[in-house]
């Protein structure tokens, strides 16, 4: 026996426990050499029987570290039999184990971590190590309510134990854990059932017991983590192990200790729920799993544990409202403190979050990044539930309705000479159209163009604008187009295979030189700057080089033809070659394209009015206020502003950001980011790096997104210098969801204000510029600061196309033959269609998608087949896949 537990080989449970049936076997010891932090123990009989010492003991526990130590629970029978349902469990082959996985009979996103567990399926440290247990957990509802299935079904093993093992260990392990929780509502000064109601036996709930198992080869134990830290997010845990493991990180210690288990004692502790219920008197503390320690290394790791949580419908916040001293605490904290004992999301919403993001598959999100990781284990409670309370928040604005575009917003300084079709309103607008077009940035003007470039010769077309023209994320971007190429190919790839991301990456090169060849054809390119110039991606840090380097190279594989240009160069050679910051570790070098945005897009709406005065329209300062679907007498689409209504049988929602306000069910797919921009007089000796705006720049750090730079090539060659989301930390989570472009994001702004010397280096910058004396302008390095609001998509990729009813909520017209234009004009069958979601990068996508859509419009969508790319498509399967939440957490990563 002794050569098996050195090898670590397979046993019985029984020897494991050892158990009173094979009175020979003896556990190794728990080792005497290690850090462990002593826990007061609770002695159970006493506190049922109303013991006040013992009740202030088990009060010094909750509130202090939240971890004691119980005897004399009375459940050791039961717990006895829960390990042999487990080990019984474990022993079935994987694959049988993995039919009843968590999430795999329905919802992932469900109130428990109901079924089985296999190893590997939660992170344990910032690196994405996965753990190393398996368990099984069986849910309250289900082992009182058998064989009535309320969450989950289970394996033939739990089944056979249903009634005789696991109802018995529910029932013995919620009466210790009520017992206790009734206790602490005297303590509160709660009116008597008041947490008990929380918890109530009757309605469903997270509340689960589980078996798990842990094994490691002793070779293999040095420094790995079994479970990684957490908080528990339930109320109260009954927890019953032999062997050592389990780690605390005592408030104010630098440093993890073990806890010993003692034979015949439970361990409990607090969760959050029950932190959050008592305004921050019981305490939840972090602790983690290690594989057992000292001569117990190498053997499997079993526990067994109840969670007790509150009634899926239980609003989680503090009972103030029925305490005084809860009220009481939470009255010694600051507004902010307080507001995270203030959340709105219920106990069944709160644990399905939690329990998701968990998940290794699921690597982002509050609860595991942040509560789950290793670099910030000394987190509290308080801050679980503070960053908690950010996501919902955010959450919350990405969802929200965007509304109209303010009336005041900043003033970008592409709008240095307004255009005279700036402000083009019409008295009375006509009252049918074939096609309504909504904003009026390059998406409009794109669909615009193509329909009188591709259309009959009756086409009538409206456009309909909020503010003046072009003063959307248009006209207020950074006037780079750079089109994402390898840096999203692999993922392209993965997502929609070789051929759609081939397809999709070359959709994307495309748009440089079609934006110079539109501008050549309306002969507004020497007006509107459009451009090819070089292109440095910088590298500040040599972990997003050699990330780059390798998507370089993935991408050069694949599409050589398309890659052929693009080269690295590193170190010293970069830095003295591109007249950069000492601080830059690599570049890689490609050309792009530039254009003044505003002048662009206005050039192209001026066009159309002068060539087509009759049949294209366009009135500034109209918002469309509200689509009516067709009625019995009115079989096309009404479009509402306070200027009047339009009949019109195409709706083309060009507004981006703004979509949502029209469309309700793209909220939370499509959504708000506030961009930060400015206008910058270069240093003296910049043109050198600069080449006087015959380049552009984007810089990546570590941060989010990327700062991107380019120049003007006349006047003072002002630096178009935005980005600067991920410098500023969660200061700059406040930009996303805000459709507010009339404010500024003051952390942001102070970053761009003074970052670029330092990415060029003092001695490339030089000194500054003498000042132009132009009076509309700041003086200073900062000629001028504004935002703009760019969308965000939730699935990362922009959607063209019709929109299907259930994703504008209205019906659409069915059009007699006569009606189906009031001029013959062919076109496709009415409808609303949409192309926005750009995140970010418009330039590279809208001219083209735009395109794309007004020949679906015109009834010649094959014309487009050969480029556009298919993935982009609107329908109701992406719509129903695509997840705010999912972005949000990668924003927050």
């Amino acid at each position: 026996m002794t050569a098996l537990l050195q090898e670590g080989k397979p046993y019985t449970l029984r020897c494991l426990l050892g158990s009173l049936d094979m009175p020979g076997i003896i556990l190794p010891p728990f080792p005497d050499d290690i850090p462990t932090h002593p826990l007061l123990v609770v002695d159970f009989a006493l506190i049922k029987a109303g013991n006040t010492q013992e009740i202030d003991k088990l009060w010094e526990a909750a509130t202090g570290l939240g971890f004691w130590y119980l005897k004399n629970h009375g459940a050791d029978r039961e717990v006895e039999q829960m390990f042999e349902m487990g080990e019984e469990t474990m022993d079935l082959p994987l694959e049988e184990k993995l039919k009843y996985t968590q999430g795999a009979q329905g919802n992932e996103n469900a109130v428990g971590t109901f079924g089985y567990k296999a190893a590997g399926e939660y992170i344990t440290d910032e690196k994405g190590s996965p753990d190393t247990v398996e368990y099984i957990t069986i849910a309250k509802d289900d082992a009182l309510k058998y064989p009535e299935v309320v969450h989950s079904t289970y394996p033939s093993t739990v089944n056979a134990r249903m009634e005789s093992t696991i109802k018995p260990f529910v029932l013995k392990a919620l009466e210790v854990n009520n017992t206790i929780i009734a206790t602490f509502e005297n303590k509160l000064s709660l009116p008597a059932g008041a947490l008990l109601k929380c918890h109530s036996l009757e309605e469903p709930s997270g509340s689960e017991g589980r078996t798990i198992k842990s094994s490691l080869r002793r070779d293999s134990t040095k420094d790995r983590i079994a479970l990684g830290a957490h908080t528990d997010f339930g109320s109260l845990s009954f927890l019953h192990n032999r062997l050592g493991g389990l780690q605390v990180l005592p408030p104010g210690r630098e440093g993890w200790q073990y806890v010993r288990p003692l034979p015949g004692h439970a361990i409990c502790n607090i969760g959050d729920t029950l932190t959050l219920l008592s305004g921050g008197i019981l305490h939840s503390n972090l602790h983690r799993v290690m594989p057992p320690p000292g001569a117990q290394a190498g053997l499997p790791r079993w526990s067994v544990v109840f969670f007790s949580r509150p009634g899926q419908s239980v609003r989680v916040r503090a009972l103030a409202d029925e305490s005084e001293v809860i009220k009481d605490a939470l009255d010694k904290m600051s507004t902010e403190e307080r507001a995270r004992y203030e959340p709105e999301a219920t106990a069944g919403e709160w644990f399905a979050r939690r329990v998701k993001y968990l998940r290794t598959k699921n690597m982002k999100g509050p609860e595991n990044w942040q509560a789950s990781r290793v670099k910030v284990l000394r987190m509290t409670i308080k801050q679980v539930v503070e960053l908690s309370d950010t996501y919902e928040r955010l959450q919350k604005r990405v969802e929200a309705d965007p509304g109209l575009p303010v009336p005041n917003p900043s003033v970008p300084f592409w709008h240095d000479v307004l255009s005279p079709i700036a402000s083009h309103d019409l008295k009375t607008l006509p009252e049918y159209v074939d096609v309504v077009i909504i904003g009026s940035g390059i998406t409009g003007a794109s669909a615009g163009h193509t329909f009188f470039r591709k259309g009959g010769h009756e086409l009538t077309v409206l456009m309909l604008e909020a503010r003046d023209a072009c003063s959307g994320a248009t006209g207020r971007n950074g006037g780079h187009v750079k089109p994402p190429l390898y840096h999203d190919y692999l993922d392209l790839k993965k997502k929609f295979g070789a051929e759609q991301a081939a397809k999709l990456i070359r959709f994307r090169q495309m748009h440089i030189h079609e934006l110079i060849s539109t501008a050549t054809e309306e002969d507004i390119l020497e007006e509107s700057q459009c451009r090819e110039v070089d292109s440095l991606d910088v590298y500040l840090t040599r972990e997003t080089f050699e990330e780059g380097k390798t998507q370089l190279q993935v991408w050069k594989e694949d599409m050589p033809e398309e890659a052929k240009d693009f080269v690295w160069v590193e170190g010293e050679e970069a830095i003295e070659r591109f007249r950069l910051s000492s601080e830059v570790v690599g570049v890689i070098y490609n050309s792009a394209g530039a254009v003044h945005p505003y002048r662009f897009v206005t050039g192209i709406l001026a066009g159309l009015l002068s060539k087509y005065p009759d049949r294209f329209y366009l009135s500034t300062n109209t918002p469309c206020t509200e689509i009516l679907p067709s009625s019995n007498s009115n079989d096309l689409y009404t479009v509402v502003t306070p200027r009047g209504n339009v009949r019109t049988a195409h709706v083309v929602h060009a507004t981006n950001a703004w979509c949502s306000h029209l469309l309700p069910p793209l909220r939370g797919k499509i959504f708000c980011m506030r961009a930060n921009m400015t206008a910058q007089r270069p240093g003296a000796a910049l043109s050198l790096s600069s080449l006087n705006g015959a380049r552009s720049w984007a810089f990546y750090d570590n941060h989010i997104g990327y700062d991107y730079l380019t120049q003007l090539p006349g006047s003072e060659r002002e630096l178009m210098f935005g980005g600067g989301l991920g410098a500023v930390g969660e200061d700059g989570l406040d930009d996303i969801g805000s459709s507010d472009d009339s404010q500024l994001s003051r952390g942001i702004m102070e970053y761009l204000a003074g970052a670029l010397p330092l990415l060029f280096g003092g001695k490339n910058w030089g000194s500054e510029a003498d000042e132009d004396g132009d009076a509309r302008w700041s003086q200073g390095r900062v000629k001028a600061m504004w935002s703009g609001i760019v969308s965000v998509s939730a699935d990362h990729n922009p959607w063209v196309g019709r929109l299907p009813p259930k994703l504008t909520g209205r019906p659409t017209p069915i059009i007699s033959a006569l009606q189906k234009s009031a001029n013959n004009t062919k076109l496709a069958s009415p409808g609303e269609w949409i192309a926005a979601g750009y995140n970010g990068e418009g330039m590279a996508h809208a001219f083209l998608a735009s395109r794309a859509l007004a020949l679906q419009i015109l009834d010649r969508a094959p014309d487009a087949q050969a480029w556009f790319p298919e993935c982009l498509d609107v329908n109701e399967k992406r719509w129903e896949e695509a997840h705010a939440e999912d972005l949000i957490e990668e924003l927050l990563k």
